[in-house]
């Protein structure tokens, strides 16, 4: 082993751009769910409010109320969430770290005793 090729400024070279390339991931991803949520909330909902006027206008209000009101309510939350998906889709790909999209989700749910363990003292 050659002493001569051991450069640790290559090694705080190496660290200082894993951690840049960390933060700006975290930034980007906290830019992108405040920039995102709220605008799939309003773009959505807008569209949703359009075509039940459009509906309105054309079959009347008793074919706006009811099963298609309910119905496109619903259409819409899937393409929220559809959209939602496509972000942390993009996100994970920009990410580079070749884990399953999924993987990157944690949606597990905690036991009753962990939630316990850790509430303060005063709530538990």
């Amino acid at each position: 082993m050659d002493i001569h090729a051991y450069d640790p400024s290559s090694l705080a070279d190496r660290g200082r751009q894993r951690i840049f390339r960390i933060v700006v991931y975290s930034l980007l991803t906290v830019t992108a769910m405040l920039y995102v949520l709220p605008l799939l909330i309003v773009l959505m909902n807008s569209f949703r409010i359009g075509v039940i006027g459009v509906t309105v206008k054309h079959w009347g209000t008793e074919a706006a109320e009811g099963f298609l009101h309910d119905f496109e309510g619903w259409v819409v939350f899937m393409a929220c969430l559809a959209l939602l998906c496509l972000e942390l889709w993009l996100l994970n790909l920009l990410s580079r770290s070749g884990r399953a999209m999924w993987d990157m989700v944690d949606l597990t749910v905690p036991s009753l005793p962990e939630v316990k363990a850790a509430l303060p003292a005063s709530l538990g």
